[in-house]
């Protein structure tokens, strides 16, 4: 082994009186692996694997910047700005009829919009409206058993889900991030 070259030698923190928490820190070397984790612990987030990358990317740059570490906290506003709070419409209002179809009402800086379209479903319906192509979905249960930190999340009619979209519009893909139920920090 070259000198000064130190093996990488991974231990449990347990084995050393520490938590996971308190070893993983975040800065411009930083892989998607050590943000990812820090979102599904602090925030019930299980970010797909094309999202870890991007989000990825987004943190990186924000580092590069200023040349330090960040926390979990920072790491949060970082993923609401990008994903939850983008968008120049918000969904205001939405309803499906009997005969399938998506009606929506957005709002942008003009006002409030209602549009409806049918699809093969809403998330099609919704996509014809919005003029994308959806390139991926995924959604899963957030929400623990009782709102403590390091509880057993719960999954069922008392918890909420995430959701994450991936779409194209124009030869360029965005993602976006939607809650249906508890959607703040958890410690």
């Amino acid at each position: 082994m070259p000198r000064g070259a130190v093996p990488y030698l991974p231990i449990d923190p347990a084995d050393v009186g520490r938590d996971y928490d308190a070893v993983i820190r975040v800065n411009s070397q930083s892989g998607k692996g050590g943000i990812a984790y820090l979102l599904s612990v602090d925030h019930g987030l299980e970010l797909p694997r094309r999202l870890q990358i991007d989000f990825a990317r987004v943190v990186q740059h924000d580092t590069d910047s200023t040349g330090t570490e960040i926390s979990s906290k920072e790491i949060w506003t970082l993923f609401e700005d990008n994903y939850i709070r983008t968008g120049r419409r918000t969904l205001v209002a939405w309803s499906i009829d009997a005969d399938s179809t998506l009606s929506v009402t957005l709002a942008d800086d003009d006002g409030e919009h209602h549009h409806s379209a049918v699809g093969t479903g809403p998330v099609d319906a919704l996509a014809q409206i919005l003029g994308v192509e959806v390139l991926g979905l995924s959604q899963h249960s957030i929400g623990d058993s009782n709102g403590a930190c390091g509880t057993t999340r719960e999954h069922g009619s008392n918890s909420g889900a995430a959701t994450y979209v991936e779409v194209r519009r124009g030869g360029k893909s965005a993602w976006g991030v939607g809650s249906t139920g508890p959607w703040s920090p958890r410690h």
